[in-house]
């Protein structure tokens, strides 16, 4: 979901006459309410929610549901999504939350116009010259792709080869916050060296280096947690990302039990 809050910089920079110009090495654009967004997610805490929280998974939504067996289609899953109440109070605890990405890529498709994987080609992809980036790809291109399990929970699916893996990013269309992106370790290159290059590639700067610092910088919500905005440090102790990352390191745990990074400190991406 790290390429959603890049876009999230770019819509707002586009909208800036309807909503507002952002200096993203503050907090004005990542303190936004949700509901400012969302007037649907109201009612106990969510009121209090930022994108902030979404970001550092303290919104204190529940990490998952099944929203293939309590929805008819993708709006309804949404309307379920904001109604449902929070586990704990804003900003108390840091719980993984794929319903808080799901609740972000839908404030980015109404900010943006258009749904995500239309935005990120247009904003994203396509100046970034990355060709083999996308959600849903097609039939012509299976052969290179791996095929993940049979069925899953959703047994009825047989071999799931060249879909989305995650069930509920499967319902939604194939096209979601918390999952359903192909790509290719070139492209990924493309990413980490303009991460690592201070948000420049190929002569173009598409985000300042305070921006990338801002993002990357852990938040402290709550003290303990080592989440920075969308993106994940080393933790101090018992880090998934090993004993050879450097403080400085940022990155994202993937399944099976990867973290996808980036080392600052020696100059050199290193994403799987």
């Amino acid at each position: 979901m790290m390429l959603g809050w890049l876009l999230f910089f770019f819509f707002k920079q586009k909208t800036a006459y309807e909503i507002y110009q952002c200096d993203w090495s503050s907090d004005v654009c990542s303190s936004d309410l949700v509901s400012s967004y969302i007037p649907e997610f109201k009612g106990d805490d969510k009121d209090a929610v930022t994108i902030r929280n979404l970001l550092t998974h303290t919104a204190g939504m529940k990490p998952f549901t099944d929203l293939w067996n309590k929805a008819a289609d993708k709006s309804a899953a949404l309307r379920y999504i904001y109604s449902m109440p929070l586990m704990y109070s804003p900003n108390d605890t840091m719980v993984y939350s794929d319903l808080g990405l799901i609740t972000l890529s839908s404030i980015l498709e109404s900010v943006g116009g258009a749904s995500l994987d239309r935005l990120v080609k247009e904003f994203f992809y396509g100046p970034l010259g990355i060709r083999s980036t996308m959600f849903n790809p097609p039939d012509s291109i299976r052969g290179r792709i791996a095929p993940t399990e049979i069925g899953g929970n959703m047994f009825w699916r047989g071999l799931i080869w060249g879909t989305v893996h995650d069930e509920n990013a499967f319902f939604l269309g194939g096209v979601a916050g918390h999952a359903g992106l192909f790509s290719t370790a070139g492209d990924l290159a493309v990413l980490a060296q303009m991460l690592l290059s201070g948000g420049a590639y190929r002569g173009r700067q598409f985000f300042s280096p305070a921006t990338i610092k801002s993002w990357t910088t852990r938040q402290h919500m709550p003290q303990s947690s080592d989440r920075a905005l969308g993106w994940d440090t080393p933790s101090d102790k018992g880090s998934s990302a090993g004993d050879y990352f450097s403080p400085g390191s940022f990155g994202h745990l993937v399944l099976p039990e990867r973290l996808c990074g980036s080392t600052q400190a020696a100059g050199l991406p290193s994403f799987c």
